[in-house]
């Protein structure tokens, strides 16, 4: 059976830097996970209500910068779907890290993210969604306080993310989990 492997990487990163929830500062990010090449995520927006979608890249603080600039009054228009059912929950992994002395599973180790920060992020990507992510792929679609969120897919296919609320809920689990406050 195929799966997602969306697993969403929460990463401390000393420059700003979903597979698993990882957080880490690294002078490459890509040590992290070698099988995987790195990029800014591209979000598909309306730049007017009703207008034609165009794809912008970079994570979601630097689209919100970018359009807020093109215009002012611009509220984020992505194509967020919100049902749940649209991302089956079989389809979802979901690691984390919290915590000192925690290697990944390669090996390399993790050190806390700021977990406030992941917050704010997880902010300003709720309500959000039309970011995409190719096979083999980590795209970096928050970055906030130098803790960012990468979207990594393990699979031979690509996948759309289309609404925020998986991202939401692996950081409510992580504050459930001992050590991670």
């Amino acid at each position: 059976m195929q799966k997602f492997g969306l697993l969403p990487v929460l990463c401390a990163m000393l420059f700003c830097g979903v597979t698993q929830i990882l957080a880490s500062p690294a002078p490459s990010v890509s040590s992290l996970m070698p099988n995987h090449t790195f990029v800014d995520a591209s979000w598909k927006v309306q730049l007017v209500p009703g207008g034609p979608m165009t794809t912008i890249n970079g994570t979601i603080q630097q689209v919100k910068a970018q359009l807020a600039v093109s215009n002012p009054d611009w509220k984020f228009a992505g194509s967020e779907v919100r049902a749940a059912e649209d991302f089956p929950t079989r389809f979802w992994e979901l690691e984390h890290w919290c915590g000192e002395g925690h290697k990944d599973s390669h090996g390399y180790d993790i050190e806390p993210a700021f977990l406030a920060s992941i917050k704010q992020g997880v902010e300003h990507l709720r309500g959000t969604g039309g970011a995409g992510v190719s096979a083999g792929v980590c795209a970096r679609i928050s970055c906030q306080d130098n803790s960012a969120i990468r979207w990594c897919n393990d699979n031979a296919f690509d996948i759309e993310f289309h609404t925020s609320q998986p991202l939401i809920d692996a950081v409510v689990n992580l504050e459930e989990q001992p050590g991670c406050m």
